[in-house]
């Protein structure tokens, strides 16, 4: 009998026992039977294989045999597929574990370092600056998209810049009545500040509320995401009260340093979690617009998260 009639399932029999088992999506996957010689074997010489649709496990070496083919014509398109496969599965492993890392890392630089600066300790700001660095690397290294990537480089880059050219050394061209120069290298300081701490906080949040197992990295993940919030508006508020002198009351004029922000970063935390102790009063009304914003934020994320953390609480049990 010829091969190509031994490959074909009469109508009647078993393609109508099984249904679309035998009809339908491994219709697609079965070898072509003109492939084969007439002794049955096929151009990788194997031999006494069948093309029915009744042995439908015959399907899955031809996707294999493509794929071997595709890899032995793109080896070097194949090489970096697996490098990248491989550090997509090292990102995932870690990624949990970076949460508590970061946590660590934001503990220590906004309630240790950050006071310790405050009031002077000379070592206190390069270790703040170092603790941030290695934070915001970190993020960088293990994201995964480059959008994020690209914030976090750019706000570096215009922090950078505001402390590369202080005063009116470099902005003295562009200078309206002398202060042009302070103003921008305020805007570039806060302004990076904000777009870094914007992509951590997107960065996080995207692996906080992605489908997995609710897990202790997890939980400190959303403290990650509280305190980056705190900190953006912190740079925003300090914004504020540097170009609009006596914004707050109760403050002096802003001296742009590791003491203004300690005091904004207070401010923040204490508008983000509702508490309002009174000594700092937003007069500004773009000040009390962002304090009022905040005051909006904290509690929606606070309920949000734990929404979003009990469904997959409740999806693993």
């Amino acid at each position: 009998m010829p091969f190509s009639q031994r490959s074909t399932v009469r109508p009647g029999r078993r393609a109508d026992r099984e249904g679309p088992r035998a009809t339908g999506k491994f219709r697609l996957a079965v070898r072509d039977p003109e492939k084969f010689t007439v002794d049955g074997r096929d151009g990788l010489g194997r031999g006494n294989i069948t093309t029915s649709l009744e042995y439908p496990y015959n399907a899955m070496p031809e996707v294999f045999s493509a794929k071997s083919a595709a890899m032995h014509q793109h080896p070097r398109a194949c090489a970096f597929d697996n490098e990248r496969a491989s550090l997509y599965g090292w990102q995932d492993r870690v990624r949990d574990p970076s949460l508590t890392v970061l946590l660590v890392l934001q503990v220590f630089l906004l309630f240790v370092a950050l006071p310790l600066a405050a009031v002077g300790v000379p070592i206190a700001e390069p270790v703040a600056w170092l603790v941030l660095l290695v934070a915001l690397t970190f993020v960088v290294v293990l994201s995964r998209r480059g959008v994020a990537i690209v914030t976090i480089l750019l706000g570096l880059a215009a922090v950078a810049a505001s402390g590369l050219y202080p005063g009116e050394r470099f902005f003295s061209t562009f200078a309206l009545r002398g202060q042009w120069s302070s103003v921008t290298a305020s805007v570039l300081n806060h302004g990076g500040f904000i777009l870094a701490f914007s992509a951590l906080t997107w960065v996080v949040a995207h692996a906080l509320y992605a489908p997995g197992c609710v897990t202790v990295h997890r939980l400190q993940g959303a403290v990650v995401v509280y305190l980056s919030l705190a900190t953006i508006f912190a740079n925003a508020f300090s914004l504020v009260w540097e170009l609009i002198p006596g914004a707050y009351s109760n403050l002096a004029s802003a001296a742009p340093g590791p003491s203004e922000f300690a005091t904004m970063f207070y401010f923040s935390l204490a508008t983000l979690t509702t508490t309002g102790y009174g000594d700092i009063v937003p007069l500004n009304p773009f000040a009390r617009s962002l304090a009022s914003f905040e005051s909006v934020i904290g509690p929606f994320y606070l309920a949000i998260t734990v929404a979003r953390l009990v469904t997959l609480w409740l999806r693993m049990a």
